[in-house]
């Protein structure tokens, strides 16, 4: 992940949804932590190890962190605009194409494993 990114994202947790530093761990912390377990699929041991803090620790982060991150959600997630058939971009056409190939081969096989199945009865 981008650090200005990052940063962002800290600002936002912080300023908005309430992230807080404690005694011992900054926000950044905490939210470094969440994002490593989410993407990396990390156990509360092998992250507890890395940051040496306790388990117990680290679960409260990756708490805090989630609410904040799930209130976030409104903010974060928008809803994508659909493309017209009409449109302007010249580059949608190939992607209808695509989907009409890939339909095709998903029927192509269906019927493929109907006569196999047709074969081995009869």
């Amino acid at each position: 992940m981008d650090r200005n990114v990052f940063h962002t994202l800290v600002l936002l947790t912080k300023d908005i949804e309430g992230l807080t530093d404690s005694k011992s761990m900054s926000s950044s912390e905490k939210l470094a932590m969440f994002l490593n377990i989410l993407a990396h699929h990390e156990k509360n041991r092998s992250i507890k190890v890395d940051y040496i803090r306790s388990g117990w620790s680290v679960s409260q982060a990756f708490n805090e962190c989630l609410s904040a991150i799930l209130k976030l959600t409104l903010l974060l997630l928008v809803n994508p605009k659909p493309v017209l058939e009409d449109g302007i971009e010249y580059r949608w056409k190939w992607f209808e194409v695509t989907i009409i190939c890939v339909m095709e081969d998903i029927r192509m096989e269906k019927d493929f494993f109907h006569l196999i199945e047709v074969i081995d009865i009869g």
